[in-house]
C-alpha cells in the first residue's frame, strides 16, 4: 500500500470514531486500520498487540498508532479492574508500543476515555433492573475522571501525546 498508515486500538468509541475519520484520512492517502473488533480493555490489550501490529497485507511499520482503554475496565461486570491493576497494566501496554515505536519510528497517540451518563445505571433488584432501558454493564463517570487520572502520569512521562476526547466530548454536549 502506498501513502502512510494509522491503526486505531481501542473500544467501541474508537470504532465509531474510525468510521468517521478513516474517509477523511483516506482522501489524503491515508491507510487507516482498527485491530479486529473491540479491543475491549487492556488485559485482552496485552495479550493481542502483536496481532494487533500485523495488519494484513502490510509489509512495513504503522506510522501512527492511536490507543485508548478504560471503558470497559470501569465496567461493573468481569472485566472491571481496580485502579492498581489498570496502572500496571496500562503501563506494561505502553511499554510495549514504546518499543515498537523506537524499533519502527512510529508515531503515538493516546486517547482519553469519553465520560459516560450517570444515570439509570442497572442494578439488580435496584431502581432501574431492565438492561433494555438502562446503562448495562453499569458505569459511572466518577470512575471515568479517576482511570484518566491514572493514565495522564504513565502516557506523560512516556513521551506520548494526549488527545483529550474527554474534554472534547463534555464541551460539545455537556457533562454527564
Amino acid at each position: 500500500l502506498d501513502g502512510p498508515t494509522y491503526l486505531m486500538i481501542g473500544d467501541s468509541v474508537s470504532i465509531g470514531i474510525g468510521k468517521q475519520l478513516a474517509p477523511i484520512l483516506q482522501n489524503h492517502s491515508w491507510n487507516v486500520f482498527h485491530n479486529p473488533g473491540n479491543a475491549d480493555n487492556v488485559n485482552k490489550g496485552i495479550h493481542c498487540l502483536g496481532d494487533y501490529l500485523q495488519i494484513p497485507n502490510i509489509s512495513k511499520p504503522l506510522d501512527v498508532i492511536s490507543f485508548n482503554f478504560g471503558l470497559h475496565e470501569i465496567a461493573k461486570d468481569v472485566e472491571m479492574l481496580t485502579a492498581s491493576n489498570y496502572s500496571t497494566l496500562l503501563t506494561s501496554f505502553t511499554s510495549r508500543l514504546l518499543q515498537y515505536k523506537k524499533d519502527h519510528g512510529t508515531k503515538l497517540l493516546w486517547v482519553t476515555t469519553t465520560p459516560v451518563p450517570n444515570d439509570p445505571a442497572w442494578t439488580q433488584g435496584g431502581p432501574c433492573n431492565d438492561t433494555s432501558e438502562c446503562i448495562f454493564p453499569a458505569r459511572y463517570n466518577s470512575d471515568v475522571v479517576t482511570f484518566n487520572e491514572i493514565a495522564s502520569p504513565i502516557i506523560k512521562a512516556a513521551g506520548i501525546p494526549i488527545l483529550d476526547m474527554y474534554s472534547f466530548v463534555v464541551a460539545k454536549c455537556g457533562g454527564p
